[in-house]
């Protein structure tokens, strides 16, 4: 199949999203598929993709759902002059319009231009079961909505360090610092309780929302945890398997993921995961239930880091059930062969 892969920026981004797409990408083209990446700025004219397209001229369209703007004008634009025209698929990881952190007139002028997207495309690739039933819920078409999982198995396996008794508990955030991810409310719970026997790494870029981060830094710095909180910016994938493998413990307080890919790589590397109850997490977590522990809100969050801190034997059994869990984890490599699968069957 010849293929057009349609993101904004480059499949070097370090995003779950991104992630996803640069593995996926990297699958096909090795099972002997031509992939040819088109590369947007998210400020490209919504004329500009109908015509990389047209030079391309492929059999299949993948669009990553962020860039739903662009993709909705060519995806019609495409569907009107080509016969037949060719395979229109959205990505979806969740939508732009789902996140609450972003003002209401954003929202709803994502929404309205998601669903132009969602209407235009032949067949959406979901990365979750949670955000195909979302979909479903909130209207998309009720056919050829495929669910492809992310896999666990990306970064290499460092050897997990032993804790030697009465060391501190070290936490660690892997994610972009920005809203949704709910950074701030993660320095305020470790302040809450967990400090005190404590240490929490972040890891993850600072560049994607200054105001953010400075909001990050300003509460670090008036809660007292410049000696116990470290904001390292974005690392490569082995600084990522590093800070895993230093880590006791992954927060995730997410307000909203699609999935969870750092959730589902740390369990791949043995390390247990705090997260919030958030769409997809609860998915992504579902295979190492002892491995997981749910808080939904500042509170439980800076309880249950407290509680994580101080009980060895929850965290002894937390570990144990990582590390067992780390086999049955999903594969880039099913990962991409489904998606293949699913680009390969006709639309219904």
């Amino acid at each position: 199949m010849r293929i057009a892969w349609v993101l904004y920026g480059s499949l070097e981004q370090r995003t779950g999203g991104t992630i996803y797409d640069a593995e996926v990408v990297r699958g096909l083209e090795r099972a002997g598929e031509d992939v040819q990446v088109v590369s947007l700025d998210e400020a490209a004219s919504e004329d500009a993709l109908a015509e990389r397209l047209r030079a391309i001229a492929p059999e299949v369209i993948v669009g990553d759902e962020l860039c739903f703007r662009q993709l909705a004008a060519a995806y019609q634009s495409l569907g009107r002059e080509s016969k037949p025209p060719p395979l229109r698929v959205l990505l979806v990881h969740h939508l732009t319009a789902w996140e609450t952190e972003l003002a209401p007139e954003v929202r709803r002028a994502a929404l309205s231009a998601e669903k132009e997207a969602i209407d235009a495309s032949d067949r959406i690739v979901a990365t979750s079961r949670t955000t195909r039933e979302r979909l479903l819920a909130e209207g998309a078409p009720r056919v050829d909505i495929d669910v492809v999982l992310p896999g666990a198995d990306r970064l290499t396996r460092e050897p997990t360090r032993e804790r030697e008794q009465g060391e501190e508990v070290r936490f660690a955030f892997v994610g972009s610092i920005v809203p949704r991810k709910r950074v701030l409310e993660l320095v305020r719970a470790f302040a809450g309780g967990a400090h005190e026997s404590g240490r929490l790494t972040l890891v993850g870029s600072t560049t994607r929302d200054d105001a953010y981060v400075g909001e990050v830094r300003d509460a670090i710095a008036r809660l007292g945890l410049g000696g116990r909180v470290l904001m390292t910016g974005e690392v490569d994938e082995t600084g990522v398997s590093r800070a895993l493998a230093d880590a006791d413990v992954l927060v995730m307080p997410s307000s909203l993921e699609g999935y969870g890919i750092a959730a589902t790589e740390a369990i791949y590397a043995g390390v247990p995961v705090i997260a919030a109850r958030a769409q997809g997490l609860g998915e992504a977590l579902a295979p190492c239930p002892d491995g997981a522990m749910f808080a939904d809100d500042e509170a439980a969050l800076a309880a249950a880091l407290a509680r994580f801190a101080t009980d060895a034997p929850l965290r002894a059994v937390m570990i144990a059930a990582a590390r067992a869990a780390a086999p049955r984890m999903p594969t880039w490599a099913a990962c991409a062969e489904q998606f293949r699968r699913c680009l390969g069957r006709a639309p219904a």
